[in-house]
């Protein structure tokens, strides 16, 4: 009877016990959900009139700009790649060469007449004995690293008894000299002459003979001859001829005497 009072007692404890057991457990889960609630998908947005209108003046503002940005920023092209060159292809045309005389010319500021009076007095002073003492310093080779702009061209025979810078007693980058050797004009005498004239702005051409000179007896031995030189050179010449008909540039014709020193001119 004891015995079975007993274990009833200790039966019923059980019982209590659990159901406290339980009792916690429901309470701890209960606060865990309070605590930590189950994500739900969120309630859809009810549109009202007023966003709606808001969403329709947004696109129209939108629209505008994209439209203003078109209109004041095209779109650049994209660059045309040039197809390479096949060696089937033809050649490009070529552009015609400008003519060689094309360039304008500027006339050089010492007039043809007084270059020639200049030329005149020297040669006075050389059959003197008088020479200048200007013209060959240190400065002047300095001053002439810049340029030159010789006052006249002086075609002569390749005689070194006949130097036009001694005979005329010019200095350093006042004459520009040409000198062959040839008995005729040829095309390097031409295009130094054209130099001279195009380039350097030089307003005197002198065609200077002389008695000894070897290669031009018929031409350049005589003052007739050197009418012949002046006719070649103004057929052969284009710039040499516009020059002389513009009214700037001169031609004359010297024959040089070997044994006076003294310069003849026609």
């Amino acid at each position: 009877m004891i015995l079975s009072s007993l274990v009833s007692l200790k039966s019923n404890r059980a019982i209590v016990f659990g159901l406290l057991f339980l009792g916690l457990t429901g309470c701890s889960f209960k606060s865990v959900r309070q605590t930590h609630p189950t994500a739900l998908p969120p309630a859809p947005v009810q549109s009202t009139p007023e966003a709606k209108a808001e969403a329709v003046e947004m696109r129209s503002a939108v629209a505008e700009t994209s439209e203003h940005i078109q209109k004041t920023h095209p779109p650049t092209p994209a660059p045309q790649l040039q197809k390479p060159a096949s060696l089937l292809d033809p050649p490009p045309p070529k552009l015609p060469a400008p003519p060689p005389h094309a360039k304008t010319r500027v006339a050089g500021s010492v007039p043809a007449e007084k270059s020639l009076g200049w030329l005149k007095n020297g040669n006075t002073r050389f059959v003197r004995g008088n020479f200048r003492k200007d013209g060959v310093s240190k400065a002047d080779r300095l001053r002439l690293t810049s340029g030159q702009s010789p006052h006249a061209v002086v075609l002569a025979c390749s005689d070194s008894r006949v130097p036009p810078e001694v005979i005329f007693d010019q200095k350093l980058g006042e004459i520009f000299v040409i000198r062959t050797a040839g008995d005729v004009i040829d095309p390097n005498v031409i295009r130094s002459l054209d130099m001279a004239v195009q380039d350097l702005g030089t307003n005197l051409v002198v065609i200077l003979g002389s008695e000894s000179c070897p290669t031009f007896k018929m031409d350049m031995a005589t003052l007739e001859g050197t009418d012949g030189i002046a006719h070649d050179l103004l057929e052969r010449s284009a710039i040499l001829r516009d020059a002389v008909q513009s009214g700037e540039v001169k031609v004359e014709r010297a024959l040089y005497h070997l044994e006076a020193g003294t310069v003849e001119w026609k």
